[in-house]
């Protein structure tokens, strides 16, 4: 978990790549593990593009607002977005 404290996730990020970890530990067979991989890894320098731009700008707007906030919304939106994306691409344990 190191990884995201030095990467400066938020604490929702965080929940999500502790829950992706723990998805993955169920992967034993190494050829499942290379066609998930070949499924998500295409997709990565996009995805992580468009995220980034969203997630700098919400944490801006984010210091503005109250905790209560569309924002929050926003953030558990993309949250469970990214949980469907993988469980369809095979982390069958997401859901």
């Amino acid at each position: 978990m190191a990884y995201v404290w030095i990467g400066g996730h938020s604490g929702l990020e965080t929940r999500l790549v502790g829950e992706v970890m723990e998805a993955t530990l169920e992967i034993q067979d190494p050829k499942e593990a290379d066609i998930l991989m070949n499924k998500i890894l295409p997709n990565a320098p996009k995805k992580r593009r468009n995220t980034r731009k969203a997630a700098k700008a919400r944490v801006i707007s984010r210091m503005l607002t109250t905790a209560k906030s569309a924002n929050q919304q926003e953030l558990m939106d993309d949250y469970n977005r990214v949980k469907e994306e993988l469980h369809a691409m095979g982390l069958k344990k997401l859901k």
